[in-house]
């Protein structure tokens, strides 16, 4: 008897072990902003670190409506992944830069929210081609990925001068934790 009771306490510590899982999988998800934008060239070299804003429309709203959930059901929110890629012009690399760095901030002047550091890469070697991966900053974005919109900043320094036109892809991914439906 005691076997047998054994057995079924398993079996049933084995399905909730199971269902947890499958409960994660529908309240973890994931949000990427992936855009293009051009830079003028600078000709001059950018010693002292310079911040250049990038709008972004969140679509939170709708993101969080497919994940039937809602901004104050959103537990944590954590940047993944954060890249620049150098598209034009052809053959064009990333030798140029010193140092750059990624911070999110509020759109909304009057939100209250500080610019917060999420990425950053520092001592760019010549030979870094035109892709870079920049160092995540553990934080918490939750304030952030809740709002309809939001600023990317690109903080850079050069140890070069830059003639032409830089047309970048921009890319970052964050994961999202959130209660479905409260659950």
């Amino acid at each position: 008897m005691k076997i047998k009771n054994l057995l079924l306490m398993l079996f049933f510590i084995g399905l909730l072990n199971n269902s947890c899982e499958k409960v994660d999988e529908w309240t973890h998800f994931n949000k990427s902003f992936d855009f293009t934008e051009t830079l003028p060239p600078f000709p001059f070299i950018i010693e002292e670190p310079t911040a250049i804003p990038f709008p972004v429309e969140t679509n939170s709203a709708e993101t969080f409506d497919e994940y039937n959930t809602s901004p104050d059901l959103i537990e944590e929110v954590k940047l993944t992944e954060a890249s620049l890629q150098l598209l034009s012009p052809t053959g064009a690399n990333f030798s140029f830069l010193k140092s750059v760095s990624f911070y999110l901030d509020d759109a909304d002047a009057n939100g209250g929210m500080e610019k917060v550091l999420i990425a950053t890469k520092e001592n760019i070697s010549d030979d870094i081609g035109a892709t870079i991966d920049l160092e995540i900053v553990d934080k918490d974005l939750s304030d952030f990925i809740v709002k309809e919109d939001i600023i990317i900043w690109i903080e850079i320094a050069t140890d070069e001068v830059v003639t032409e036109e830089l047309e970048l892809k921009i890319f970052t991914n964050f994961f999202i934790d959130a209660k479905i439906l409260g659950i």
